[in-house]
């Protein structure tokens, strides 16, 4: 049995703790250098110090042969006799284990250290009885049963800490007699190094990244062999034994493609350009198949798991490879810089053909992402980026990163790519181009949409010089530059719709009116309509809508306001039939159609397409992704409308904390939720009776919105009215009349004093005057707000109409019961002049009517 290293460090394995006799064997598998051997002589000193064995026979298992030669020899020392044939004495040996009838049990421990193959030990596993057992150590760890009585138990050693390092290094220096630095190489690096302190950090920092034996490190150092020696040279007994091993010359190839990636999927490995790449490696050997197949990579991968060289886990939906640590450096080291460079193009290649077109889960997609940028980092770039230009699966890395939540990560993305791409693409190069355009995208999608208009103008200029006016990128570009245009300046913004319109005819007579992008561009178009004022939507968008998409005529007309409802309702149709069902697009046209029946008024019907819409995304995408949570957030506003507070702050809340833990306190769709949650009162909300405390909530969000968005975002305006209307839904009305005369200020400024937002600014501020007790100062705020509203909207407009409503009653708080009562005549002479005689505001107006005419 080898002897207990010096400075042994004892480590703990919780399942060699207090093990019994007869207890299935125990197998110790890790790389080499993690203390295999040592733990296992640990485990048998203690056991033949404590008296709990009679017999302790350590076996080198490393072949067959060996293990067979030191059976018969134990039995020659049991029996007395010798045994020419080892086979037989192997046999007889375990047959002594195995008791007689009517004799005891010899308490016995077999260790059988270093096993090269696990098939060697077929019939060499010693019996199962109530007085044995079995340790083994090996780098492998496919053991099954192959003639054990039970089927043994692997236990994986993990690799050493650093504070176990550094615990070795200061208990072997202690006991270590150091010479001068002139003579003695580890006191010269001590010296280098300042000190003992600074050394044991250095190198147990060195021992940890390239998974050195501690037994020798310093022996090894002390004897001037470079660290990295010792790393390799014990890696590779296990990298070449693998070599050798069915299928031939395929571990090493497969070995250099896992180092490239930290993680791999096991599809990637299996994609055409991999195969095609290990079909010409020069370490295939001869009697090799002459086209590696999937499952020959397959082989590979159980082979090297087996062996220790390779871990596997999963990542949501994929199985996933990694090189354990301590191969990493050894196959690193022995991999030269063109190889290198075709490693990644090939993996490179197979990525791109094995991305889904949306990924499973948000696991799946960080995997992927996280094996495009190892692959960028490989060669500083190369060849993912080169004079051909930017390959492919860098834009779709950086693009599902930010669909999946991250964008200010799939902002800098982009812009790092300016890195890689100087001096190897010209400033004008299209791809380099498309890479600022995306940059552009995702910094307004995390709010930053007054930054991103000015960058995505800048590369529109420069596309439109260097490309063709109808290339897909040039549409691409002015799609989401109109786009992050109406989110500064206003849904319902002139330019910026009639560009988007534009780009949907350009990318319908380049694309096809059924291609995806032609598609995305009308899911704007509508989610525009249902975000911005219910005033008539324009001529542009309903004619371009009718005419390339044929929308039935239910939906509008060029003269009358159109059908917000029945236009989302449309896209849902045309998205679900062109991409299916479970396509992203589709699913959030689904969550658009719950928000337009929600904005107009019909909470139920909102309710259940949220509810049905978040179900369905939650299957295609899993918790995780951007878009179930935004459709867990438009659930609970629904729940809010239909009266049901306490289901909306229970829903509201959750998604919130599961926003700001996924997505960060700064992320768009956190601020919007914590915007919702403000005027929601629950059983489990926190008392709101200090009112104080919903003060600080507000003024603490629009600070953040402000700081996040900026004081005119058009995100910031909205956050201003849902403050105004929590205010006033918990009775503050004096700080809701300051919020609406601050947001009436801001929208006067920037969308013009006859904006439909200002308006209804101006509408609430005077409400709330009232409502605080001023109802003389309501009076003066609304009857220029209604003058307004019948020249822009007309006399019969709901709006129009709900103003008068407002104005009759302050009169009448005033002290003007007449002239109450007189509005209120005329207005209910108006409604059953026109159309909606049976609209809520000639229903409350009768009901207000009756109560005034009461009190004269």
């Amino acid at each position: 049995m080898p002897a207990l290293a010096a400075h042994f460090l004892d480590r703990e394995i919780p399942e060699l703790e207090s093990p019994d006799l007869g207890d299935p064997p125990h197998v110790l598998t890790g790389t080499a250098g993690v203390g295999k051997t040592q733990l296992a002589v640990r485990f048998a000193e203690q056991a033949w110090d404590d008296d709990d064995i009679h017999l302790l026979l350590w076996v080198d298992a490393s072949a067959r042969e060996s293990v067979v030669a030191a059976y018969a020899h134990a039995a020659e020392d049991l029996y007395g006799r010798a045994y020419p044939d080892p086979a037989a004495g192997a046999l007889a040996f375990l047959n002594w284990l195995r008791p007689a009838g009517g004799k005891h049990d010899h308490p016995w421990l077999i260790v059988l250290d270093g096993v090269t193959d696990p098939a060697d030990l077929t019939d060499l596993w010693p019996p199962s009885t109530t007085g044995g057992y079995v340790l083994v150590t090996s780098r492998r760890r496919d053991f099954t049963r192959a003639g054990a009585a039970a089927k043994p138990v692997v236990v994986a050693v993990p690799d050493f800490t650093r504070p176990e390092i550094r615990t070795y290094l200061q208990n072997a220096l202690d006991h270590r007699e150091l010479g001068s630095p002139d003579t003695d190489p580890v006191a010269q690096r001590i010296a280098e190094l300042g000190g003992v302190g600074t050394f044991i950090w250095s190198a147990a920092r060195e021992i940890a990244r390239f998974g050195l034996p501690l037994d020798t490190y310093l022996d090894r150092l002390g004897g001037g062999a470079p660290a990295e020696t010792a790393l390799y040279a014990a890696q590779w007994q296990s990298i070449e034994a693998a070599q050798r091993l069915a299928p031939a010359g395929l571990a090493l190839p497969v070995l250099q493609l896992l180092v490239t990636v930290g993680r791999m999927p096991e599809q990637v490995l299996f994609a055409p350009p991999v195969l095609e790449l290990l079909n010409h490696t020069p370490d295939k050997a001869p009697e090799a198949a002459p086209d590696v197949s999937a499952a020959d990579v397959r082989a590979t991968l159980r082979l090297l798991h087996s062996m220790s060289l390779l871990d596997e886990s999963r990542a949501g939906a994929y199985r996933v490879a990694a090189a354990a640590r301590g191969t990493q450096r050894a196959v690193a080291a022995a991999t030269d810089a063109g190889t290198v460079r075709t490693v990644v193009g090939a993996l490179a290649d197979a990525l791109a053909l094995v991305w889904p077109e949306a990924e499973p889960d948000e696991a799946a997609a960080q995997l992927l992402w996280y094996a495009v940028c190892d692959l960028l980092k490989a060669q500083s770039g190369v060849p993912l980026v080169s004079s051909d230009g930017i390959h492919p699966v860098v834009f779709r890395a950086g693009n599902s990163r930010g669909e999946w939540g991250w964008e200010d990560e799939a902002e800098e993305f982009f812009d790092g790519l300016d890195e890689y791409a100087e001096g190897v693409l010209d400033d004008q190069h299209p791809d380099r181009l498309k890479a600022a355009a995306c940059a552009g995208r995702w910094r307004a999608a995390r709010g930053a949409d007054g930054a991103a208009v000015a960058l995505l103008a800048e590369v529109l200029a420069d596309q439109r010089e260097a490309l063709a006016a109808d290339h897909p990128d040039v549409l691409t570009t002015r799609h989401h530059l109109a786009w992050s245009r109406l989110a500064t300046e206003g849904w319902d913004a002139v330019q910026p719709r009639a560009e988007l319109t534009a780009v949907l005819r350009d990318r319908g007579t380049v694309l096809g009116p059924q291609h995806p992008d032609t598609l995305r561009t009308l899911s704007a178009l509508v989610e525009a309509m249902v975000l911005r004022p219910a005033e008539v939507a324009g001529e542009d968008v309903v004619a371009v809508a009718i005419g390339l998409f044929g929308l039935p005529a239910a939906a509008g007309t060029l003269e009358t306001e159109p059908d917000v409802v029945a236009f989302a309702a449309q896209s849902v149709t045309l998205l679900r039939r062109h991409l299916g069902p479970a396509h992203l697009a589709t699913l959030d046209a689904r969550r658009l159609l719950a928000l337009a029946r929600l904005r107009a008024g019909d909470a139920e019907a909102a309710l259940e397409e949220a509810t049905e819409a978040g179900v369905a995304v939650r299957q295609a995408f899993g918790p995780e992704h951007p878009l179930t949570l935004r459709c867990r957030a438009l659930v609970g506003l629904a729940q809010y409308r239909t009266g049901a507070e306490a289901d909306a702050y229970s829903t509201l809340d959750a998604v919130c904390n599961d926003q700001l833990t996924m997505l960060g306190p700064d992320h768009p769709d956190a601020l919007q939720t914590s915007a919702y949650l403000l005027p929601v009162d629950g059983d489990s909300r926190p008392p709101r009776d200090d009112r104080g405390r919903l003060l600080t909530e507000c003024a603490t969000l629009l600070a953040d919105v402000e700081r996040v968005f900026g004081p005119d975002h058009t995100r910031t305006l909205a956050v201003l009215d849902d403050i105004g209307h929590a205010q006033g839904t918990f009775g503050l009305h004096i700080a809701a009349v300051a919020t609406f005369a601050d947001l009436a200020g801001r929208c006067a400024r920037l969308r013009g004093p006859d904006h439909p937002e200002t308006l209804r600014a101006r509408h609430r501020l005077a409400w709330h005057r009232a409502a605080a007790g001023d109802w003389l100062g309501g009076v003066a705020g609304l009857a220029p707000v209604i003058g307004d509203f019948t020249r822009i909207l007309g006399r019969d407009h709901e709006t129009t109409r709900t103003a008068r409503l407002h104005l009759a009653w302050f009169r009448g708080e005033a002290g003007d019961v007449l002239g109450a009562t007189t509005d209120l005549t005329l207005l209910l002479a108006d409604c059953e002049r026109t159309p909606g005689a049976d609209s809520p505001a000639a229903a409350a107006a009768r009901d207000a009517l009756a109560h005034w005419q009461s009190r004269g």
